[in-house]
């Protein structure tokens, strides 16, 4: 525990260096309130002796800190707009935050030129291409997971860059990692038929749609974090070309996989 601990520690100051806080009583803000959860998520699965989970923690937090330092060395205005956003009261933000950080990071990596126009989120410059996220979560009610999916897919309908030119990339962990315990099944299977019914009912507009989930693989003994994701092009639609060529270039369906032996973490 004491080992595991200081790394965690560790991890943690490094996050707290990088958003120019504490983490102490009385900042009342959602990133705070986040990391204390995490903390006190921590001290709960080791004392319940659920290692692997608690090892999970600390892969996500540093996750977090590679995406923000990613940001920060490339784009320190919008690193700050990040920052700011992390800082807010309100907790439900910080899934949808955290999200368009780890886009971001990944838009970096692929050294893909890009504007944060907000809304849309990100308006990729060399191209007519632009790119809205969102996180989708269960806060209550009692939805299924197929209503709640299909209810993600029309959150953004209506707005001006809802189009042929316009990828909806959604964080689904949650609803991943809630399938577990309400244990249903999400089979790719599955939900491919959802999001087909969706724009074949509802006529959407959008160009493609990208579901994404975290997964951990601790198969090689060595735990890692990877991002899964499953690809739509809206055909109903006839997505422009230009977005189905830049997504063939940066997430191709052959690349394509599915959480069903990994472990799916919270981000």
């Amino acid at each position: 525990m004491l080992d595991f601990m200081m790394r965690f520690g560790s991890v943690q100051s490094e996050l707290a260096e990088l958003l120019d806080t504490e983490f102490l009583p009385g900042e009342n803000d959602q990133i705070t309130d986040y990391m204390r959860d995490v903390a006190e998520e921590t001290i709960r699965l080791h004392n319940a002796g659920e290692y692997e989970r608690r090892d999970y923690n600390l892969l996500r937090l540093k996750m977090f800190a590679k995406h923000l330092s990613e940001v920060k060395s490339t784009r320190e205005e919008l690193f700050d707009e990040f920052r700011e956003e992390l800082k807010k009261e309100d907790y439900d933000n910080y899934f949808g935050t955290r999200f368009e950080i780890d886009v971001a990071a990944s838009l970096i990596r692929k050294d893909i030129d890009f504007e944060h126009p907000d809304p849309p989120d990100f308006d990729v410059q060399d191209k007519n291409v632009d790119i809205e996220c969102q996180s989708s979560h269960f806060s209550g009610g009692d939805r299924t997971i197929e209503e709640k999916i299909k209810q993600t897919i029309g959150s953004k309908s209506g707005k001006d860059y809802y189009n042929q030119s316009n990828a909806l990339f959604v964080d689904m962990t949650n609803i991943y990692f809630s399938s577990a315990d309400r244990d249903e099944d999400i089979s790719r299977e599955k939900v491919k038929k959802w999001v087909r019914e969706n724009f074949e009912v509802f006529d959407r507009k959008i160009g493609s749609l990208v579901l994404f989930t975290y997964v951990a693989d601790a198969s090689s003994g060595n735990s890692r974090l990877h991002h899964s994701y499953l690809r739509f092009d809206n055909y109903e639609n006839k997505p422009k070309e230009e977005l189905v060529e830049f997504l063939d270039q940066h997430w191709p369906k052959g690349n394509e996989h599915f959480p069903k032996t990994f472990f799916p973490v919270e981000p």
